[in-house]
Formats: C-alpha cells, sequence, structure tokens
C-alpha cells in the first residue's frame, strides 16, 4: 500500500513505524514456523528501510483468540518487539497487557456511532486476551 519511500519518510518525520507480517495472514491458521517467518521477516524488512528498530506489532486482523492465540503472544514476546496491539475493543489501562493492547477502530468518520463506540471503548477495563502472562 505504500512505498518503501513513503514509509521511510513517516519514520524520518517522527511516526513509528511497526510490523504487521509479510502477507496478513491469520495467525492461527499458518504454521508456527510460518508465523515466525512473517513476524521476523517483516520487522527485518521495515528495520532496513527506515534505518531503525522496530519494536511494536499489530497482529493482523486482531482478534484474541480466533487470530491469535498464547503461542503467538509467546512468539512476538520472543523477537525483540515490545508492543503489541490487536483488535480487542477498550482502552489501554493498567494492568494492560502490553502484548496484547486493546483499541478503537477509528472507522466511521464523524457519527454519533463513531462517538458511542469510542465511549465505550473507555468504559471497557476487562478486555480479552489470551493470556494473563507479562499483565502489569
Amino acid at each position: 500500500m505504500m512505498t518503501d519511500e513513503q514509509v521511510r519518510k513517516l519514520a524520518d518525520e517522527g511516526v513509528e513505524i511497526g510490523a504487521h507480517t509479510v502477507r496478513h495472514p491469520v495467525l492461527t491458521r499458518v504454521t508456527p514456523e510460518r508465523a515466525r517467518f512473517e513476524l521476523v521477516e517483516s520487522r527485518r524488512r521495515l528495520q532496513a528501510i527506515t534505518g531503525r528498530s522496530v519494536t511494536t506489532f499489530a497482529y493482523p486482523n486482531g482478534r484474541p483468540v480466533s487470530d491469535y492465540d498464547a503461542s503467538h503472544v509467546a512468539l512476538v514476546r520472543g523477537v525483540g518487539v515490545r508492543t503489541r496491539v490487536s483488535t480487542a475493543p477498550g482502552a489501554a489501562s493498567p494492568p494492560c497487557d502490553l502484548f496484547q493492547i486493546p483499541r478503537t477502530s477509528p472507522w466511521g468518520g464523524v457519527s454519533l456511532r463513531t462517538a458511542l463506540r469510542l465511549a465505550m471503548s473507555f468504559r471497557e477495563r476487562d478486555y480479552p486476551c489470551v493470556t494473563t502472562e507479562g499483565r502489569g
């Protein structure tokens, strides 16, 4: 979706660039070896493009349990990534698991529905996770 030059320019302007895999597979549907390759290779490519360390990761599709599981949380822990985001709804707050940070979708533009979704995410504190290891 973006050229290497566009990614490099964003990084040079202070935007944090995070890994997301090479081909966007649902991690629970690929072998552990493929999942590891997807993560490590996407991170390696982005580091080569930006000249910076890539320390964040977004799980493809990002739904806990159905799109990634505890084995994927453990995998990303072991390859130098510090934080990961899921698509579990909610607002991050202590004791947020830094390996499964929830987030709110910005889709929908400015509308009452979007405002309600945002408000509900801040109310949500018991977001779903696939593991409680590493919380805090």
